[in-house]
């Protein structure tokens, strides 16, 4: 509708200029709405006498007027009564213009009950500029609330509810205006309180609780996640038009479009559509005109079911879709067994994946290995992305090898495992022999961790080093040592054997015997005419030497120095009695 070639205060509405005692419902007005200065403009009506009626209505109309103009969504000026309505197209006015989103001036007991305004309102030069009415002279606004952004030129008033508010008749109740998105923090532009009107971030303006007091009216539609509703907008009419491709690789998006209506057919805006399958997930809101565009990358392999779900609403679209793995990104390789003996085998597994840990089936691996030799050079993935072999040792001891490469796209991958061949403890040998024990000795082992020491059969004791010490043995005993080398996990190795015998003990020395241990003394002599008496030999003052040949033990001393002593008294006993014969004489 254009009016703007209408004379200076006319009425201009996208229904109707002016609603005369009569009731307009179930209506709804889209396109534009345009009118001149000091006109009446609204988006149904651009003036709603008293007795007249808005019920169960919308506009998304655009509506703008001139200087000192009143425009609102809905009216332009508006003494009736308007329920259970909604506008969601833009309000614009020129200078000193009233201009609200549902609106622009409300007088004479003009009433507003269980209705919201959701688009942008804007005003010129000391304009009154209000989310619901631009000015509310005397009436009322009840259970209503707004969102759209408000903007003033200078000198204008802005008010989430209302521009410029008639504090005397407590015109507002239990109203509601969305802080972030109007811009706004005061519920009147001429009021730093206002009673009856609170502001909300957005996040509690899509929380039921924050609407506690509106739940009994049964008009409207309290969903957690979503504006408040009206009763007759619901359901929601919601389809998908378009999802391309359907068939992506991993980590790759598809497009999502659709569109939502209310239950009157009428394009909604603001609702949420949540995207999610195969992993992804994403959101989108519609636009003024109800369409929504969005995209969901998935990331996990395989035939799936894309979800487009109006949010709060449990109206779901299925789109089938089929994912495919990504590029290579990681291999894996792992052996059965870390610790071999030589020549044993073992066996190993692998898997390669994409950047989401999906399998990539039929990829080519290569398998290298250095100590020992592998079933195979070449392997391909499964449908799991997995392959598998054995490898065995050879049969020298120390470090083995295997390694999985992939190459893909100029990209090379791959993956290392490190296995320990564990040999027999060599140079196997005895040192610093006594008859109590020895010192046995071998060459450290690649990958043991311990070694087990036996003697002859039997297990003596476990070391960390390579080396024992033997004590408290038999002396002149043969032993057989036996060692072998202990992995981590608990793997054995072969045993290597020594053959040691202790020193035997020296033997005790014998005493040599005394030729003449007991003397006696000389036979009387002859009688003759002059006797002379025998020369005995002197006594002898030292014991006999022992063998110098033989060692002295204590027991030889002893025994010596007795045979000593008993061969002084001998040789006493002698002199005594030659000396007594010759007294006689």
């Amino acid at each position: 509708m254009d009016g703007t070639k209408a004379p200076s205060g006319s009425n201009v509405g996208g229904l109707v200029g002016a609603e005369a005692g009569g009731s307009i419902m179930d209506d709804y007005v889209d396109g534009t709405v345009k009118g001149a200065s000091r006109g009446h403009n609204g988006g149904l009506v651009g003036y709603q006498m008293k007795g007249s009626s808005i019920q169960n209505s919308h506009s998304s109309a655009a509506v703008t007027g001139g200087d000192y103009s009143q425009n609102g969504g809905l009216a332009g000026l508006q003494s009736g009564s308007i329920t259970d309505s909604y506008a969601i197209g833009s309000v614009a006015g020129g200078k000193k213009s009233y201009t609200g989103g549902l609106i622009g001036y409300q007088y004479m007991g003009g009433s507003v009950t269980n209705s919201f305004a959701a688009d942008s309102v804007t005003g010129g030069i000391s304009a009154d500029v209000g989310g619901i009415a631009g000015v509310q002279g005397s009436g009322s606004v009840t259970n209503t609330y707004a969102r759209g952004k408000l903007t003033g030129a200078t000198g204008a008033y802005l008010g989430g509810i209302t521009g410029f508010q008639n504090t005397s008749l407590d015109p507002t109740k239990d109203s509601f205006f969305d802080q972030q998105t109007t811009g706004q923090t005061q519920g009147a532009g001429n009021l730093k309180t206002t009673p009856g009107v609170t502001g909300e971030l957005t996040k509690d303006m899509q929380l039921s609780k924050t609407f506690t007091g509106w739940a009994s009216s049964g008009v409207w539609s309290l969903v957690d996640g979503q504006y408040p509703l009206l009763q007759w907008q619901v359901p929601l009419n919601f389809a998908v038009s378009s999802a391309t491709p359907t068939t992506v690789v991993a980590g790759n998006p598809i497009k999502v479009t659709g569109q939502v209506k209310d239950a009157t057919g009428v394009p909604f805006d603001a609702v949420t559509i949540s995207l999610s399958g195969a992993g992804g997930s994403a959101t989108a809101a519609t636009n003024t005109s109800g369409i929504f565009s969005g995209s969901v990358a998935p990331t996990q392999a395989g035939s799936a079911n894309l979800k487009a779900v109006l949010s709060g609403y449990k109206t779901t679209t299925i789109i089938p879709i089929t994912v495919k793995p990504g590029v290579v990104s990681k291999v894996t390789l792992q052996s059965s067994a870390m610790t071999l003996l030589p020549g044993s085998k073992t066996s190993f597994t692998g898997r390669v994946t994409d950047m989401f840990g999906n399998p990539i089936p039929g990829q080519m691996v290569h398998i290298a290995s250095t100590g020992g030799t592998v079933s195979g050079k070449t392997f391909t993935t499964d449908a799991k992305g997995e392959f598998s072999g054995s490898f065995t040792a050879s049969a020298n001891s120390g470090t083995a090898n295997l390694t999985a490469t992939v190459s893909e796209n100029n990209t090379t991958k791959e993956a290392k495992e490190v296995l320990t061949v564990l040999g027999t403890p060599a140079g196997l040998a005895h040192a610093n022999v006594t008859q109590t024990g020895w010192r046995e000795h071998w060459n450290p082992v690649i990958g043991a961790t311990s070694y087990v020491v036996y003697l002859n059969g039997t297990k003596m004791v476990t070391v960390a080093t390579p080396a024992y010490t033997f004590i408290g043995e038999k002396a002149g005993t043969t032993y057989a040592v036996k060692v072998t080398a202990l992995s981590k996990s608990g793997v054995v190795s072969g045993s290597a054997s020594d053959s040691v015998t202790t020193v035997s003990p020296s033997p005790a020395p014998s005493p040599t015997p005394n030729p003449n241990p007991n003397p006696q003394p000389s036979p009387n002599p002859s009688h003759s005419p002059n006797p002379e008496p025998s020369q005995s030999p002197a006594p002898s003052t030292t014991s006999p030497v022992p063998d110098a040949t033989s060692p002295v033990t204590g027991f030889a001393s002893l025994y010596w120095a007795l045979a000593g002593l008993l061969s002084m008294l001998t040789g006493i006993s002698v002199l005594y009695w030659q000396r007594r014969r010759q007294d006689s004489k």
